[in-house]
């Protein structure tokens, strides 16, 4: 067995309620194919980097991470799942290397996009630009 991470960004439409059971639905899906599914995490609601035709124009994506230990023939059928699945935006997996890392609690999206300052920082004033007052 390979240990294996994957990354869901669910459509953001589904609803709250919808997330719960849709990462739920997921993990009986690897059990169910003899993976050992270490942790899952949900990252929440984020903004997504740019929208497009194949992201149904959402802007924002609910995230969730599965760090999972999986026979590698199982893999091809779990992607082949996940991209009939209407209510998944996008999906990656990725094989991973030594023990999971685990990231013990992720920045607020107001911390990862801060307020940027004001572009006039008092160099160019139009009231007196002669001299002349």
């Amino acid at each position: 067995m390979k240990n294996y991470e994957l990354i869901c960004i669910l459509d953001p439409q589904i609803g709250d309620a919808r997330f719960g059971e849709v990462a739920e639905k997921y993990e009986n899906y690897l059990k169910s194919s003899s993976a050992e599914v270490a942790h899952i995490d949900h990252w929440g609601l984020r903004k997504l980097a740019y929208s497009s035709a194949s992201l149904k124009k959402r802007q924002q994506g609910y995230y969730v991470l599965f760090q999972f230990a999986a026979e590698p023939a199982s893999i091809s059928s779990l992607e082949r799942e996940l991209l009939l699945d209407e209510e998944i935006l996008r999906h990656l997996v990725v094989s991973a290397q030594g023990e999971f890392l685990r990231v013990p609690q992720l920045l607020p999206e107001s911390a990862l996009f801060p307020e940027r300052p004001s572009r006039d920082d008092g160099r160019f004033r139009r009231d007196n630009r002669d001299g002349r007052e």
